[in-house]
């Protein structure tokens, strides 16, 4: 029987950036990756949405956005 191979630790591709936290998130929510992915989108969706309306605006930018 033939043995398989390991990659090596140095090789292997290692998550960085916002996947890491991704990961992150979704293990301790304890999701799969399809669906953690696409829970978390849409929380994020309702989020920035909640915040676009009912939050005042801070500057000057975001009222002509607000307007």
């Amino acid at each position: 029987m033939d043995k398989v191979q390991s990659i090596p630790r140095s090789e292997a591709a290692e998550v960085k950036g916002l996947n890491k936290y991704l990961y992150k998130a979704m293990d301790w929510l304890g999701l799969t990756s399809g669906i953690g992915i696409i829970g978390i989108g849409a929380w994020w969706f309702i989020w920035c949405l909640f915040n676009y309306i009912f939050v005042s605006p801070q500057n000057v930018m975001q009222q002509q956005i607000h307007e």
